[in-house]
This record gives structure tokens, C-alpha cells and sequence, in this order.
């Protein structure tokens, strides 16, 4: 039977570590828990800017950086490319989806994933005949 790869996006990582919504924390925690899903580095960043900066109960650096030191352990992360970015703006073009988030589709459909897990994006739209995006919120 064929593995399927999934790609989270960066909000499902904040949830996980963020209890200010018990609910979307507990899915959260439950997805991940489940281990080997693909992110970019790019959700790498977006993670540390958020539990920083913007959730109600920041969390202390020192915290973050021993959170995001365990990600290789349960997650394959994946740099960005030049492609990706070129990937990128032509998704943008054809999906109306902010450059960012495009740029985590194009990453997403780099390696090989079926199924991204965002609650920022439209819930069950298939993006290049190859790519499902899921809100596992919905």
C-alpha cells in the first residue's frame, strides 16, 4: 500500500504548542503526534515568527528553539528552491492564493505530497490535479 505524504502548514504546528483554542490544539497535537509529515523551511520561519510574536502566551526563545530543535525528529523538513519560487507566482497567478501560501503549495507539490493540511486555504480544493488541501478544523 502507497504512503501518503502530507504537508502541514504553519498554523497547524502554532495550534499544537498554542492552548488558547483547546479544540484546535487538541487536533493539532493529535496530527502531529502522528509524525512524518513534510514541512518547508519556510514553515519553519512562519512557526517561530507566530509562537513569538502573536499568540497570547508567547513563548519564551529558549522554549521555541527547543521545540523547533525536535522537528527533524517527527518531521521531514525541506529547503526551498529557486523552482519553488517560479512555482510559486504561477500558482498564485492561477489559484488567487497570497504568494506565501502559494509558495507552500509549490513546495507541497515538490515532494510528491497529496494532501496539505492548512485552515488557511480553501477546504478540499485540488490544486494541480495532485494536491488536496484539507482544514482539519472543518
Amino acid at each position: 500500500m502507497k504512503e501518503v505524504k502530507i504537508f502541514l502548514d504553519s498554523n497547524i504546528l502554532v495550534y499544537a504548542f498554542d492552548k488558547s483554542n483547546i479544540k484546535k490544539h487538541n487536533i493539532s497535537k493529535a496530527i502531529i503526534n502522528n509524525g512524518g509529515f513534510y514541512i518547508s523551511v519556510q514553515v519553519v520561519n512562519e512557526f517561530i515568527n507566530v509562537v513569538t510574536s502573536k499568540i497570547e502566551t508567547t513563548i519564551s526563545y529558549e522554549k521555541v528553539l527547543s521545540i523547533v530543535d525536535l522537528f527533524p525528529t517527527f518531521l521531514t523538513i525541506r529547503s526551498l528552491s529557486f523552482e519553488n519560487s517560479i512555482s510559486a507566482i504561477k500558482l498564485k497567478n492561477k489559484y488567487k492564493y497570497s504568494y506565501f501560501d502559494s509558495l507552500i503549495i509549490a513546495s507541497a507539490l515538490d515532494n510528491d505530497c497529496e494532501i496539505l493540511y492548512s485552515e488557511d486555504m480553501q477546504h478540499n480544493q485540488i490544486i494541480e490535479d495532485k494536491l488536496k488541501i484539507i482544514n482539519p478544523f472543518k
